[in-house]
């Protein structure tokens, strides 16, 4: 079969693969039908993220398919059915995972990305999953069943902050997650969303999809901007630090008001250290958001479906699987394309 798989920087192949077989218990086997590319994904293009190092991986954890076969104790039935893919392969039994935190599993793998069980991605031909993984698309289109994932990860973060009814929110960085996090705390019923985003493109389309666009220059004018947009009575209750670059997490915590939150959604490896001290003389709490929970992932669903969560509105192009360097990794590598997300069409059923 074929499938997109990483050798190293930059080094990305279409290629001839082993499929995986007959699946096993409690699998099911899938073709996928579309694939995202995600910032996890070009990471480990760039040779500095998750998967990057360690053998060939297939790419892929964004995704909708189709079931094709099904193992042993699971129902015949559910062969033929369209499935958007929860990524998380966990071991079920820990603290974490009986309460329904399985992305803080010790033992998981993740599709396409990491672990034991996460050579074999979406990117392929097929690939077989825990069936518990292959979740019914129940009423969404294939396109929003490879969307479902990204927008897990911004509304678990929405919902970790308790953004409700008429709060102000901050996003810095407009990335894909970032849009996903205005369009989730828009659906948590904020009032007003400001954004903070250094590409013009990307601020423009974040203004498109209702937030309430920060003029670039030094952190004091930023803050000052903040402040005339919300208002004294009404000032930032949650912050989103979605970029992890210098500086953005000390813009969150220069405008969150006395007893706000912050939350950490992008990674920082990499990032220098920040003073956190303002969230001390505030008080204010600052607040790790990973993955997502079994419960924000229904959620994200139950929003999707209802119209609610317009995911499928990030959507800047698709592609099919043989330019998915040219037209994929390295379109969303050049400010130029002004690219948000790729969808990637894999199965001829897509």
């Amino acid at each position: 079969m074929k499938a997109v798989r990483l050798h190293g920087y930059k080094d990305l192949r279409l290629e001839d693969v082993g499929d995986p077989g007959a699946p096993g218990p409690g699998e099911v086997l899938l073709a996928p039908l579309w694939c995202g590319i995600c910032g996890s994904d070009l990471k480990g293009y760039l040779g500095n993220g998750i998967g990057a190092d360690g053998p060939l991986r297939v790419m892929g954890h964004e995704l909708s398919a189709e079931i094709v076969a099904a193992g042993p104790g699971v129902d015949r039935a559910r062969v033929g059915e369209r499935v958007t893919v929860m990524p998380v392969e966990h071991c079920g039994t820990c603290v974490d995972c009986r309460h329904g935190a399985y992305h803080l599993c010790a033992r998981k793998s993740f599709l396409g990305l990491y672990g034991e069980r996460g050579l074999g991605g979406g990117m392929a031909d097929l690939v077989a999953v825990k069936a518990y993984q292959a979740l019914p698309l129940d009423g969404l289109s294939d396109e929003q069943g490879a969307l479902v994932e990204p927008a897990a990860v911004a509304l678990h973060a929405v919902i970790e902050a308790g953004v409700g009814p008429g709060h102000s929110v901050l996003v810095v960085g407009a990335g894909m997650i970032g849009t996903l996090v205005v369009l989730a705390a828009q659906a948590a019923g904020a009032a007003v969303v400001v954004v903070s985003e250094v590409n013009p493109s990307r601020a423009a389309r974040a203004a498109q999809f209702g937030g309430v666009v920060l003029e670039q220059g030094a952190q004091a004018d930023l803050v000052d901007q903040v402040h005339e947009i919300t208002g004294p009575r009404h000032p930032v209750d949650v912050a989103f630090d979605c970029a992890g670059k210098p500086g953005t997490l000390e813009l969150c915590m220069a405008t969150v008001r006395t007893g706000g939150k912050v939350s950490l959604v992008a990674g920082r490896k990499g990032s220098p250290p920040a003073d956190v001290a303002p969230l001390q003389q505030l008080p204010a709490t600052l607040i790790g958001s990973l993955a997502y929970s079994a419960s924000s992932w229904d959620r994200t669903v139950a929003l999707i479906r209802a119209g609610r969560f317009p995911v499928e509105r990030t959507v800047t192009s698709r592609i099919d699987r043989d330019r998915i360097v040219d037209d994929g990794f390295e379109a969303l590598l050049d400010p130029r394309r002004a690219e948000l997300k790729i969808l990637t069409r894999i199965g001829a059923r897509a």
